[in-house]
């Protein structure tokens, strides 16, 4: 499961993978927030090829995620690349984490923009990985396994 597709170019990666694997299915929260972006370019990038693994979910993250969740029940990997704030990020990390699989992943884009996944990794007391990108310190992906 993601949140934030914009133009598809993460969702393809993950949807080329799955479709490699034979197995799997994306769902991706999404919404218009600005003006010029419209529904139909949500996910524009995806190969159509690979589309029949990909159920797009439009709305806020507030609106869909929990619903989506409990339909769910356990999902594998819960990637965060929806709206960057503290609120959004953290609302995402307490709803997923209880949903994700044994040995299963939570990962942030923009990990260090913000204190909400390093405070989520301190209540819950768990160690966390963080990816650098070179285009900054702030430029990281968080990355949680799920232990237990």
């Amino acid at each position: 499961m993601e949140t934030g597709v914009a133009y598809g170019r993460s969702s393809a990666y993950i949807l080329q993978a799955l479709h490699e694997n034979q197995k799997g299915k994306l769902y991706s929260i999404d919404y218009v927030f600005r003006p010029w972006q419209s529904k139909q370019a949500i996910g524009s990038a995806i190969p159509h090829r690979l589309r029949y693994r990909w159920e797009l979910v439009f709305g806020t993250t507030s609106e869909k995620l929990p619903s989506l969740l409990d339909s769910l029940g356990m999902i594998d990997i819960f990637f965060h690349d929806s709206l960057h704030t503290y609120k959004t990020m953290s609302f995402e990390f307490h709803q997923s984490w209880p949903h994700i699989k044994q040995g299963g992943f939570l990962i942030s884009d923009d990990a260090k923009g913000n204190n909400a996944f390093h405070n989520f990794c301190v209540i819950k007391n768990l160690k966390s990985l963080y990816l650098l990108q070179e285009s900054g310190i702030d430029a990281a992906m968080g990355i949680l396994q799920k232990q237990s």
